[in-house]
């Protein structure tokens, strides 16, 4: 084994071995089938006996699958962490919450059901199960007694999320915070804002390969006050690579290694400053991740390429229609991010609107369909012929033919010589009352509409207006929704205004992030305000959340090195139909098991450099020996 090899193996193998040799994991306490109505109410409880960062880890039941999401962190608690449901009632509780999404899997089945906690890496590390026995409807939940290893129902009404079970606070005579004996009921205690300054760093895996994109993201105790966030990448030595730079959101960011970058480890850190009116609170956090590289080679050399021309099934088009293309973009190590879309005559006129696009990841491919509005040519400026379909950016540029024939009549005025009048007359009509035109109605049309989105995907949406024959302003935004809520931040965060001159047409673009949004049903909204009216034009689509989270038996995949590619696999080897796995006992077990690889690939390293010193020693003796014969002869 080379030292790189030997390197990458010892590290693996002590990243792994960290979280079981310091954190006993297990699932503590379940809420399934509150009284009443179940939304809201359902949660999952985690006991572990060293606070670990959920954030990125997997939730599931036997239907489905969520991604956990940072809510609240809670300093002074940190055994306990509260996986919940969106709007459920955080009042009194002190620990580090998380978010399942509107549901916890596909809802807690109420007669019985397993839950299952995944790590960042899709690898099962806890689940629990129960039969409805217990706790079933009567607003309890099941608890679980380590002393005995057993599960029993609450003590009290709601259970107790964030805290010890009642096997432990049995004697006491008040209920804990939040929790209300049987026949009183459940009351909300108001508690003033303080400005605290808590700051939780953290990226969505903890392993990448060299040729991924690490993603970032911040969780901040509360966001009531104004701050901002200082946030940075160092190597294991303290050599910073990713720059410092400051945000005042918390929105998700992003790095990619560079290619020169070495297996490693790598700390996110951050400093968070509050704003509390009369002082300015700090505080700092840092998440580690490992990069491994595998030798793996990106293009550098950006392409275009035009795939693709669309001119109907009877291969025409006319000035003033819309032409789509289809188009390969590759960017590779490019600062620039805009390539453009048009076409153009012999003599490099432009025949059509410059439609651009924005292509901001490196050693990416895209796959686009580009949307180009001819011009309408009313005066017959333009000949009937073939034209040229251009991609132009990154120092690249592609062409195709495409053959323009005819003129879109509706949005040019009617010839007075249609009439079959004179000159003349027509002058005099035209003097006396003006020209005459056929009457152009504004169009809309939803262009790239896609209905299949993943939760956190970014999605670009192009509507294209068409203008009448007179000078107007657009106001138009876009967001995806779900009932009241809306799943891609505020409702109007992505308005534009544009101002149409008579028969002029234009592409708008409508970015939508999806955030916090469980798989399922939901809706594209685009709204258009023309000159300000109180009516909106509105257009609505169905799109689905899709979820890309791996099955619950998914093993972990990938691993760096052959000698360890087999304990990483046992990681996810639980008994399955069981009350409890996971617990500190398995721990214990697969720690050895990590302890006793990583002594043997530590052994055989030093069992290698005795032999090499060994035979060294030997050859230094037979020299010595040579020599001394040498000076008796």
């Amino acid at each position: 084994m080379g030292k790189k090899g030997f390197f990458a193996a010892a590290l693996l193998a002590i990243f792994l071995l960290e979280p079981f040799l310091c954190s006993a994991i297990k699932i503590n306490e379940i809420m399934y089938n509150p009284a009443g109505d179940d939304n809201n109410k359902e949660f999952i409880e985690v006991y572990m006996e060293q606070w670990t960062n959920l954030s990125g880890w997997t939730i599931g039941d036997s239907s489905s699958n969520d991604t956990l999401t940072i809510l609240y962190y809670s300093q002074a608690n940190t055994n306990y962490a509260l996986i919940a449901e969106e709007g459920f009632n955080l009042s009194g509780i002190d620990a580090t919450v998380y978010s399942a999404g509107a549901t916890i899997g596909n809802n807690l089945d109420n007669s019985a059901d397993s839950v299952y906690l995944y790590d960042s890496n899709k690898a099962l590390v806890v689940s629990a199960s129960y039969d409805g026995a217990l706790a079933n409807g009567n607003g309890r939940s099941v608890e679980y007694d380590n002393e005995n290893d057993e599960w029993h129902e609450s003590c009290y009404i709601g259970g107790s999320p964030g805290m010890q079970n009642c096997e432990i606070i049995i004697n006491q005579t008040d209920p804990p915070q939040n929790q209300t004996p049987e026949n009183q009921t459940n009351e909300t205690i108001p508690s003033s804002e303080e400005c605290k300054a808590f700051i939780v760093a953290y990226t969505d895996k903890e392993m990448y390969n060299i040729t991924d994109k690490v993603s970032i993201h911040f969780a901040l105790y509360n966001d009531s006050f104004p701050y901002k966030i200082e946030y940075w990448i160092e190597d294991s030595i303290g050599n910073i690579v990713k720059s410092k730079y400051n945000t005042t959101n918390t929105n998700t960011k992003t790095w990619t290694p560079e290619l020169d970058e070495k297996d490693g480890i790598f700390y996110l850190k951050s400093g968070l400053y509050l704003d509390c009116g009369n002082e300015t609170k700090t505080a700092d956090a840092e998440s580690m991740f490992i990069v491994l590289n595998d030798g793996a080679v990106r293009m550098t050399d950006s392409s275009l390429s035009i795939e693709e021309v669309y001119t109907g099934s009877d291969n025409k088009i006319e000035f003033g229609q819309v032409l789509k293309i289809k188009a390969e973009v590759y960017k590779g190590d490019e600062s620039s991010s805009t390539v453009s879309f048009w076409v153009e005559n012999d003599e490099g006129e432009k025949v059509s609107q410059a439609t651009s696009a924005l292509f901001y990841n490196k050693f990416t491919k895209y796959d686009i369909t580009m949307p180009l509005q001819l011009k309408p040519n009313c005066n017959n400026a333009y000949r009937s012929g073939t034209y040229t379909v251009v991609a132009e950016g990154f120092d690249a540029r592609d062409e195709k033919p495409v053959d323009i024939s005819g003129i879109t009549k509706s949005l040019c005025p009617i010839s007075s010589s249609a009439s079959g009048t004179s000159a003349a007359s027509a002058s005099a009509e035209k003097e006396t009352s003006g020209p005459s035109k056929t009457e152009t109605k504004i169009s809309y049309q939803l262009l790239n509409f896609k209905n299949k989105l993943e939760p956190k995907e970014q999605v670009i949406n192009e509507l294209l207006i068409q203008n009448d024959d007179e000078t107007h302003v657009f106001d138009v935004w876009s967001y995806v929704y779900r009932g009241s809520k809306s799943y891609s931040g505020e409702r109007e965060g992505n308005k534009q205004s544009i101002e149409l001159s008579p028969y002029e047409s234009a592409v708008v673009e409508l970015e939508n992030s999806i955030e916090n949004a469980n798989p399922g049903e939901y809706n594209l909204k685009v709204k258009v305000k023309k000159d300000n009216q109180k009516t909106n034009y509105e257009m609505t689509e169905d799109v689905e959340i899709v979820n890309n989270t791996e099955t619950h038996n998914q093993t972990a995949q990938g691993a760096i090195n052959g000698e360890l590619k087999g304990l990483m696999e046992n990681r996810t080897g639980l008994a399955g139909n069981v009350v409890y796995e996971g617990s500190a006992a398995k721990s214990k077990k697969l720690s050895f098991i990590f302890l006793i690889a990583s002594i043997f690939l530590i052994s055989i390293m030093g069992l290698r450099n005795w032999i090499d010193n060994a035979r060294a020693k030997k050859g230094r003796k037979q020299a010595d020996k040579a020599i001394k014969m040498k000076e008796n002869i």
